[in-house]
C-alpha cells in the first residue's frame, strides 16, 4: 500500500484491464500452425490430382492395349480367313482330273 493513499478496493463496475494482442511468441507460433495446415492441405491436393491423373493414364493404357490386342486378333482372323479363300478347294478325285502342262485336260489329246 502506497503512503498518503487510502486503500482501494475493486468494485464491480471496474472491469480489469485485459491484454487483447498476444504475445510476440504466440503469434509466431499460430502463423506458424496455419502455415503447416495450409501447406499439408496443398500436399494432400497435389497427391490426390497425381492419384486422379495416374488412375486416368493407367485407364487409357488398358484401353488403349485391349484396343491393339483385339485389332491384331481380328487381323489374325482375317488373315486365317483369307488364306482359305486364297487356296483352291482340293477336289477329291482321280489325279487326271486336274489339269497340268504335261498332261491333256479330261483325256483329250490336243
Amino acid at each position: 500500500m502506497l503512503v498518503g493513499h487510502p486503500p482501494m478496493l475493486l468494485t464491480l463496475d471496474e472491469k480489469e484491464h485485459k491484454r487483447t494482442r498476444k504475445g510476440k511468441k504466440a503469434r509466431i507460433a499460430i502463423r506458424q500452425k496455419l502455415q503447416a495446415s495450409k501447406e499439408k492441405q496443398t500436399e494432400q491436393a497435389r497427391l490426390a490430382q497425381e492419384k486422379a491423373e495416374a488412375e486416368r493414364e493407367k485407364k487409357t493404357r488398358r484401353n488403349r492395349e485391349k484396343k491393339l490386342k483385339k485389332k491384331a486378333k481380328e487381323q489374325a482372323k482375317k488373315a486365317v480367313d483369307g488364306a482359305t479363300e486364297a487356296m483352291p478347294e482340293k477336289v477329291e478325285g482321280p489325279p487326271e482330273a486336274t489339269a497340268t502342262g504335261s498332261q491333256p485336260m479330261d483325256g483329250i489329246a490336243t
